[in-house]
């Protein structure tokens, strides 16, 4: 049983993002997990759960922010996906959760891409779930179109995330709220 935490974007955004998805009829991705942006893999969120209460003690010190995607960007043009812009207080959560996680093993094939190697994203589709080099193409193209003035949304909470390994996605199993307010 794995698990991951991510941040959700407001219901309005995530159907235009899923909608976006299977407008790529060999998209899996938006059959795998609703749209999100990752703050902390699978990395040391261990099957036992006991790094649940220390990542719920770490979200009451934050505060709620913003967000908003700046373009669109790919991993080895195999993954395309929306980049947040800059926000340190993602990064911060990000770093908050990794440290919380712990204890954290050393990750030498850089498989999960954490701490110092953290980068934000939102996977729109890749080739590992469906798409060929054409629909990669095709999918930069529609999504710096079709996807360029999402709003800027608020993040007040975290989600966590476990795989359904027989049908291969991931189920939403908590919503934590940060435990600052203004």
């Amino acid at each position: 049983m794995r698990f991951f935490i991510g941040i959700t974007p407001p219901e309005t955004i995530s159907k235009k993002i899923i909608s976006f998805q299977k407008s790529f009829l060999n998209n899996d991705v938006p059959n795998l997990v609703e749209p999100h942006i990752t703050v902390k893999s699978t990395g040391g969120l261990t099957e036992d759960k006991l790094w649940l209460p220390k990542i719920e003690s770490a979200i009451k010190s934050f505060s709620e922010f913003q967000i908003s995607f700046e373009e669109v960007g790919n991993f080895d043009e195999n993954i395309i996906f929306l980049k947040p812009a800059f926000s340190q207080e993602l990064i911060n959560l990000h770093k908050t959760l990794f440290d919380a996680a712990g204890p954290y093993y050393k990750d030498p094939t850089k498989k999960y891409f954490e701490n110092d190697q953290y980068h934000p994203h939102l996977t729109l589709g890749a080739i590992k779930w469906g798409l060929t080099k054409k629909d990669i193409v095709e999918m930069v193209k529609r999504a710096e179109l079709e996807l360029k003035n999402l709003p800027a949304f608020k993040v007040n909470s975290i989600r966590i995330y476990q795989e359904n390994a027989e049908k291969k996605s991931w189920n939403m199993i908590l919503d934590i709220q940060f435990g600052r307010k203004f």
